[in-house]
């Protein structure tokens, strides 16, 4: 793999957890419910188009469902920010099986 596959995915797997750390809490605080829902469709679509619209995640290898890069980047932030490893363990497992779930409900349409 060349070096710059390499930078390309690891920023395109920064995207996306730094933007849900840094905008889906507030949406959610200043619209409620509905912030979530936009969240999820502005933050969520709009990484995907990048990521996957404009090539930034190279796909040389297996299939790797966003959810896996979300659910590495939000449990290291949670950990350097002081969090506990026990209190975070079942976010992370609970982060793979989406992204397992996910990436099987995907191959049966891709």
């Amino acid at each position: 793999m060349k070096y710059e596959c390499i930078i390309t995915a690891f920023v395109a797997g920064f995207i996306f957890p730094f933007l849900i750390e840094l905008l889906w809490h507030e949406m959610v605080r200043l619209w409620g419910p509905m912030g979530g829902w936009i969240g999820a469709g502005f933050i969520v679509g709009t990484v995907w188009i990048v990521n996957h619209g404009l090539n930034l995640i190279p796909q040389m290898g297996p299939w790797v469902d966003m959810t896996w890069g979300l659910c590495a980047g939000l449990f290291t932030a949670s950990i350097v920010r002081g969090g506990k490893f026990k209190k975070a363990l079942p976010h992370l497992v609970g982060g793979i099986l989406g992204g397992i779930v996910a990436g099987y409900i995907l191959s049966l349409f891709v």
